[in-house]
Formats: C-alpha cells, sequence, structure tokens
C-alpha cells in the first residue's frame, strides 16, 4: 500500500494545486521514485490510496503498467489516516502480509526492500510487524522507537514495553505487517485512526513482537520546502551520478 492521500500542508503553496506525491525531485516525481522503489524488489500489486486531488495521482500512474506491476486504488470520501487506510484495503488483499510505504519518503534508489521483505517472512518466530528504522540525531522530532539487542521494538514514542533499549531509532514510514493484525487488532473497516499512534501501540501493549529493520543510507520526509530543496540536491550530486546512491545519513 503505498499511502498518498494526504493533504501536504507544510508544502504549500505547492501543493494547493498538486498532490505531494506528484512533486518532482529532479526528472521524476516522488511516487514515481516510490513505485520503482516496489517494482525494484518484485512486487507486483499495490494499492493506492486516495483522497486529495486523488484524480491527479490516478491519472499519472494509471494501472501501473509502465513499472511491471499491477495498480489499484482505494478512493477515501473522508480522509482515514494511515491504519484506516490499511483497514480500508483488508477484504482485498490476495496475500498474508502487506508492505506499507510512505509515498512522501525518499530513499537511494538500492534501499534493500527485499532484505526487509525477506527477514519478516523468513523470521523463525513471525513478527506481528516489521518497521524500518534508521539513526537520527533528531529521533525525538520524528518520534524515538527503543530496540533491544535482537532488534524487538521495546519502546515507543516514550513508553517502554519491557526489556533493555540497546538503541534508539526513527520511524521511516516502511513496515510489513501479518494481515492476521489488521482483522484481530485493528478497528473496524471505516475508522479513522493511525498506524502509528494507534496500531503500533496496541501491539506492543498486547505483548505482539514487534521486529525492526535498521537502515543505515540515505532518507528523507519530503515534508516542508526545506526538506524538498535538500533532497531535490542530494537526487542531483548523488542520484544522477549512477544508479544507486551511495550516501549515508542525510
Amino acid at each position: 500500500l503505498l499511502l498518498s492521500a494526504g493533504f501536504g500542508t507544510r508544502l504549500r503553496p505547492l501543493t494547493e494545486c498538486l498532490p505531494k506525491p506528484l512533486i518532482r525531485i529532479g526528472d521524476k516525481t516522488l511516487i514515481e521514485r516510490n513505485l520503482e522503489l516496489l517494482a525494484r524488489a518484485g512486487i507486483s500489486r499495490v494499492f493506492i490510496n486516495l483522497h486529495y486531488l486523488g484524480d491527479q495521482i490516478r491519472q499519472f500512474v494509471g494501472d501501473g503498467s509502465r513499472w511491471g506491476m499491477t495498480v489499484e486504488y482505494a478512493e477515501e470520501p473522508t480522509l482515514l489516516d494511515t491504519g484506516g487506510a490499511i483497514r480500508n484495503i483488508e477484504k482485498r488483499l490476495a496475500h498474508e502480509q502487506l508492505l506499507t510505504v510512505n509515498s512522501d519518503i525518499l530513499v537511494q534508489p538500492d534501499f534493500p526492500l527485499h532484505a526487509v521483505l525477506e527477514q519478516h517472512v523468513d523470521a523463525a518466530v513471525r513478527p506481528a510487524m516489521t518497521m524500518v528504522v534508521r539513526h537520527d540525531e533528531d529521533h525525538a522530532k520524528y518520534g524515538t522507537i527503543g530496540i533491544d539487542e535482537t532488534g524487538r521494538v521495546v519502546s515507543f514514542l516514550g513508553k517502554a514495553y519491557g526489556g533493555r533499549v540497546a538503541r534508539e531509532l526513527m520511524y521511516t514510514g516502511i513496515q510489513v505487517m501479518e494481515r492476521r493484525i489488521i482483522r484481530e487488532v485493528m478497528p473496524p473497516e471505516g475508522e479513522i485512526f493511525s498506524l502509528t499512534q494507534g496500531t503500533v501501540r496496541d501491539l506492543l501493549q498486547l505483548g505482539a513482537y514487534v521486529d525492526s529493520y535498521v537502515y543505515d543510507g540515505y532518507w528523507s520526509d519530503i515534508g516542508t520546502p526545506e526538506r524538498l530543496d535538500a533532497a531535490s540536491k542530494v537526487v542531483a550530486s548523488k542520484f544522477a551520478c549512477s544508479g544507486h546512491d551511495s550516501t549515508r545519513d542525510n
């Protein structure tokens, strides 16, 4: 699921007539870069949720054949937030795991998404969720995630859930979850709720196994004009030089 329904308020006036996923960084839009990321990992079916200026996204992406995939859309007449968007497509899923990616993030082209999926699926004890996290000096600004030495999430947004914190990191907006969690833990379809503020906290409160994948490459949340400008410079100087970027933390 490529989460694409938000208003992009902090990027106004740029987003007054343009949905944030269609903002260009270099010669490609954000959503185009993230669809390429999914395609490189072998993802063949993608859902995109739509609300704000969704027709523009639908027109640009089409049926997904440009990326060798099938794209389906989930309209949200009322914005459902990240958790509600996931709940909204549960009945349409064909597999027992769901990958979600925020469409307003930028990662380097060789982001190891396939390795994230393999870690989740091949784990000796299948986690309820695997969150992609990264080191950032300002992790508290994004919401701190504490993991133990095995990578298990043991603290989240200031609350401890057992275990000793070995590292404090931040969530990147990419995660894999088990479909049963959508059915068993999330509120009913049509409810408005957050994945992080709602479902992740609920899972940890229940003692569920939430795993992490620590990513140490380039990442940016394109949420403000300043971050957009900085990311554009990185793309121009690094991404354009080769097929894959070797830049580390932004």
